[in-house]
């Protein structure tokens, strides 16, 4: 849905295999999980909104203890609002999941 039929000629794959990128993420044995956030604007044209919920959703049904993520209503895929629709979520998520983030 992103690169369409003449990109998918063109572009490898598996070159963009966020789902696998994802499992690898949830599921490593004897480390300890990478905080994800994810961040996608409701209104993305590019990278339909629908592909980050589902990544979202893979790694909450794969057990993964501190993914959260952030779909601002008015973003697109190269227009956001820097302080609510990036700082703010950002800085939430830290405060929760980095440990002596305030310190």
């Amino acid at each position: 849905d992103y690169v369409g039929l003449e990109g998918s000629l063109l572009v490898p794959a598996d070159c963009y295999n966020n789902m696998e990128t994802m499992r690898r993420l949830c599921q490593s044995p004897g480390r300890s999980p990478v905080p994800i956030l994810i961040l996608h604007g409701q209104l993305d044209k590019v990278i339909k909104p629908y592909h980050g919920r589902t990544l979202l959703k893979q790694a909450q049904d794969l057990g993964h203890p501190c993914i959260e993520g952030y779909f601002p209503a008015n973003a697109t895929h190269n227009h956001w609002s820097l302080r609510e629709d990036l700082v703010k979520p950002m800085d939430l998520y830290l405060q929760k999941y980095m440990e002596g983030w305030n310190e």
